[in-house]
């Protein structure tokens, strides 16, 4: 039995506390020079240098036994190198355990030559563990020291016919007194071949990666951003379809590829942060980057799910079922467009149950993520990134202007936690029952939302931003009857331009609450046909509206909504009325009947008087008009002669002339022939 290393290392300060947040710096013995400690028994993970200690003191502290080292422990904060060190200590190595006669191959091919100086010849169980630099082909032998060189042979004495030894493959072997017998690998137990990669025929490459995962690299995959990995990739899902289906991991690199077919039948491609773009060789006309599929025959001859529509697929997943591909997720992968028309993942015939999330789409000018035909689909924490405003960056269901052939419904979607920004639409779903699209942000894109013949869905938690044509689009198209059982709340829209929300044909909906806010807007609502929906509970807080405040053509249920500028006195339901757009006036103005309802500012950097006149000037009861004044001159609202202007103040009400500084308002409502009431701030 024998004592067990500490397996986590402590270190403790000045005061015997753990020394929390401190610094090991590692250097080689006796020097300046710093040199790497590792985080595992795989020396794979490099650990910092200077190495920060954890709250309790604490690190984990792997040491390459044919290295010695000087640690330096300092307290945190120190500099680098430390000026103020607790302690140093010179010369540590490893002790001899199990990998004491360990070296790297220094041979040829087929000759595998070790420096140990510590044997002097070769006895029977002597043991030595190496790092092989080159892959054998045939017969192999191991030279200790330049000496004689002995046959290695595995424990059967069967000798080597190639491809045992693997470069870069750590090994333990061990002399009988006449050869050296293989033990098999002694840091990487991935060295072996599974039964599903030799029934695949597929010899790994790189057995630094498990064979209980289908990671592309370990058949061969750079993922350099140079190199064709088609290969590796196409050995990959061979692999996998030996095994039924398993999760093919794409790790951190940046991959080309041409076209390959992979008939999936169950597990997840899993992108770690990498990179999948189309080879130079792909046509960039219409690439599709990662293309899905429920029809079984679809992806031949190097064509696209689609069939050709729009060009080849880089990588086409198929269902190896004959009706629907089920079950699929793809996660962490980065999708970079090179040409103009390259999309990014599409999916048509019938795809159901299947998940694309946390995945990162760059500089797209066509579509990031299409559906088409997906029952149960889930898009979930994705970054769509458009570019010159071009396409529509996630698409469900049958593109109205027949951007694609033969697509059907999407039903059942959720859409959540997604940034679509600098398409041309950031999100557009038509045709399709049952789903929720929450939580989203759709941000400078020429339209944001288009939501055309979708029934029985929730849009709520959405943030939509920018200088667009549109925010919302919601409506029936294409001969199609309406848009219905909707619940559109909780959404904020910040727009400078353009319409907020516009409505055709949607029936037995709840639009509300949501905020509406920016500096200008034509219109806020466009309602056509919306009979039994109730617009409801909605904060609006624009500045410049268009004569169409809200058009509507059947009824309509219309409740508690309010402009922000009417919060201070007034308590009215935001009613169905025209009003109209901001007056200009940088002159002195007498107030007439065509202000009712108006807001007019002032913009001039001079004084001016607008009057309030006597008798009313035709200007109904109960009449209200804003004043705003933006100009750095003073604007007095004068009373005209009789009449009484009562000014609502903290300190009471007073009957007087009111003056206007830069950046006040003041909102004026006529109670009789010749008194008028006024609120506002910044008056006096």
């Amino acid at each position: 039995m024998n004592l067990s290393p500490l397996p986590i290392q402590k270190f403790f300060g000045n005061n015997g506390r753990p020394l929390a947040g401190g610094l090991l710096f590692t250097y080689e013995a006796g020097t300046s020079t710093k040199v790497a400690t590792y985080t595992d028994a795989s020396g794979s993970i490099q650990n910092t240098n200077p190495i920060v200690l954890d709250f309790r003191g604490e690190c984990r502290l792997w040491l390459d036994p044919k290295q010695s080292y000087k640690f330096v422990l300092s307290p945190p904060g120190d500099t680098d190198p430390p000026t103020r060190p607790i302690w140093t200590v010179d010369d540590i190595t490893v002790a001899p355990q199990a990998f004491d006669n360990a070296a790297d191959d220094i041979g040829s091919v087929n000759n595998i030559s070790l420096i140990i100086p510590q044997i002097s010849s070769p006895v029977a169980f002597t043991r030595v563990v190496f790092k092989a630099a080159h892959t054998n082909t045939g017969p192999t032998t191991i030279q200790i020291n330049g000496g004689t060189a002995h046959d290695l042979t595995w424990q059967t004495s069967d000798a080597f016919s190639g491809g045992e030894i693997q470069q870069n493959g750590v090994y333990v072997a061990i002399f009988d007194g006449a050869r050296w017998q293989l033990q098999g690998p002694a840091l990487f137990p991935t060295q072996v071949v599974s039964d599903a990669e030799a029934d695949a025929g597929v010899a790994p490459v790189n057995f630094s990666y498990s064979h209980e995962y289908i990671n592309v690299k370990r058949y061969g995959a750079k993922g350099d951003g140079v190199t064709n990995d088609t290969a590796a990739i196409e050995k990959a899902f061979a692999v996998a379809r030996e095994y039924g289906g398993a999760d093919i991991v794409f790790e951190h690199g940046d991959f080309l590829c041409d076209t390959v077919v992979f008939d999936f039948q169950r597990g997840a491609i899993i992108g770690d942060g990498a990179i999948l773009r189309a080879s130079p060789s792909i046509p960039t006309n219409g690439a599709i980057l990662l293309s899905l599929s429920g029809d079984s025959t679809s992806g031949a001859s190097n064509q696209s799910i689609l069939d050709g529509i729009y060009g080849p697929g880089v990588v086409s997943v198929r269902t190896a079922n004959p009706n629907f591909l089920e079950n699929l997720r793809i996660v962490g992968l980065r999708f970079a467009s090179n040409a103009n028309n390259v999309r990014g993942i599409w999916a048509t015939g019938i795809t159901r149950g299947c998940v694309i999330e946390k995945c990162f789409f760059e500089a797209f000018e066509n579509n990031c993520i299409a559906l088409s035909g997906s029952w149960s689909f889930a898009l979930k924490n994705n970054f769509c990134n458009g570019r010159n405003n071009g396409g529509r960056l996630i698409e469900l269901g049958t593109a109205s202007n027949g951007a694609y052939a033969g697509a059907v419904v999407c039903n059942a979607i959720d859409v959540t936690g997604n940034w679509c920004g600098r398409g041309a639409r950031g999100f557009h779903w038509d045709r399709g029952q049952g789903g929720n699209v929450n939580g989203n942000t759709f941000e400078h894109n020429l339209t944001n939302v288009v939501l055309v013949n979708p029934r029985a869905f929730s849009f709520c938690g959405n943030y939509m931003e920018g200088e667009t044509s549109a925010n919302m689009l919601i409506g029936a198209e294409n001969g199609l009857e309406f848009v219905g059982d909707a619940v559109i709340s909780g959404n904020q829209i910040a727009t400078s331009t353009g319409i907020a929300i516009q409505l055709n044909a949607i029936h037995n909906s709840i639009i509300g609450p949501n905020r509406m806010s920016g500096a200008v807007s034509q219109q806020y609502f466009i309602l056509t046909a919306t009979p039994s929906t109730q617009i409801t509970g909605n904060f609006i807080e624009i500045e410049q509206l268009s004569s169409t405040y809200v058009n509507n053509t059947t009824k309509l249920d219309i409740a508690l909504n309010r402009d922000i500028y009417e919060r201070a006195l007034y308590r009215h339901n935001f009613s169905a009325v025209a009003r109209r757009a901001r007056i200009i006036k940088n002159e002195d103005y007498t107030f007439t009947a065509a202000d009712a309802g108006a807001s007019v500012h002032h913009s001039s950097g001079s004084a001016h008087a607008w009057t309030i006149p006597a008798g009313g000037a035709s200007i109904p009861n109960g009449a209200k008009i804003r004043c705003t004044n933006g100009g750095s001159g003073v604007v007095t609202l004068t009373r005209d002669t009789g009449v009484t202007l009562n000014l609502y103040t903290g300190s009471g009400v007073s009957n007087q002339n009111v003056a206007m500084a830069q950046g006040s308002w003041a909102d004026l409502e006529k109670v009789s022939a010749n008194t008028w009431d006024c609120i506002g701030q910044g008056l006096s």
